[in-house]
């Protein structure tokens, strides 16, 4: 089965269950596009998120 990486709505509904918070849009962009330039070597946004300690 091919990995797939979240989409942004998927990814920033992950981040405000994660970090407790709503994200700034532009703050957001920005983070989702480096989710997708390192996608293949994690295990989705969430293992993403928790490698970075984005929080």
């Amino acid at each position: 089965m091919k990995k797939k990486y979240e989409t942004l709505e998927e990814a920033t509904a992950i981040y405000t269950e994660y970090a407790e918070c709503i994200p700034e849009e532009g703050d957001m962009v920005d983070m989702y596009h480096r989710y997708r330039n390192e996608w293949k070597g994690f295990n989705g946004f969430l293992d993403w998120l928790m490698y970075h300690d984005h929080k």
